[in-house]
């Protein structure tokens, strides 16, 4: 469980928990940077 994992590592602090496959070898890179993508901040320059 959670709790056992969390206990055996001595996490008795704040500790983030990631889920899910984002840390493996394929993903897709964030577009937030990329100058064809706009936000409400910032307009596309492509």
């Amino acid at each position: 469980t959670l709790h056992e994992t969390v206990t055996q590592n001595g996490l008795t602090k704040t500790s983030l928990i990631v889920v899910g496959g984002c840390l493996g070898v394929e993903y897709m890179r964030s577009l937030l940077y990329h100058p064809g993508f706009s936000t409400e901040f910032r307009e596309a320059s492509e």
